[in-house]
């Protein structure tokens, strides 16, 4: 992908008539995104590390990892929301090839960039939220059909590991399992 990227780019948008698709993913799996981005320094960013003699990248200490991570996902969280309020307004992020029109997947996608810099409790309501207003599926390896509202359900509760007392994903959730029927899971 990476020495194809800008093919790869075209073939996507070309599918999704100038927008990428919308990718559904399990929280675990958005842990996992950041090291996989950058597998070449060890899943920190590239810009924070040091290059040792022998040309290979060393990370820095953990707290300024943390600080850069946490700092970094502010700013990819308040593009998120800049675009997400802008969605429908027909912005375009400009790029190599022109431009990249600003859909629900970009939004998706910068949420799940600053969930794997630096997981909260808030960023994962906020992506519930915007999870639960796409209707795309697709079905997992299991056969289950996962799409936008089971997938926000997960986010949910996933953000509840991290605060069990937090008052927008409790209201969301609970909203969210009233609106499927499921009214004593939600009282609860």
């Amino acid at each position: 992908i990476r020495a194809d990227g800008d093919r790869f780019l075209h073939t996507l948008l070309a599918c999704g008539d100038g927008v990428l698709p919308i990718p559904l993913l399990f929280p675990d799996q958005v842990s996992q995104l950041y090291a996989s981005l950058f597998q070449h320094s060890c899943g920190v960013l590239p810009s924070i590390c040091t290059r040792c003699a022998s040309g290979e990248l060393a990370p820095p200490s953990d707290a300024i990892q943390q600080h850069t991570n946490s700092m970094t996902s502010t700013v990819v969280l308040t593009l998120a929301k800049r675009l997400q309020d802008n969605a429908l307004c027909n912005v375009t992020i400009p790029d190599s090839s022109g431009g990249l029109r600003a859909s629900t997947s970009v939004v998706v996608l910068l949420y799940y960039i600053a969930l794997a810099l630096s997981p909260s409790a808030s960023t994962y309501n906020n992506l519930g939220i915007v999870l639960s207003g796409i209707n795309d599926a697709r079905t997992t390896a299991d056969g289950i059909i996962l799409d936008g509202v089971a997938l926000a359900r997960i986010f949910y509760t996933e953000g509840l590991q991290l605060d069990p007392n937090h008052p927008h994903l409790l209201t969301n959730l609970g909203s969210l399992l009233k609106d499927q029927g499921q009214t004593d899971d939600a009282i609860m």
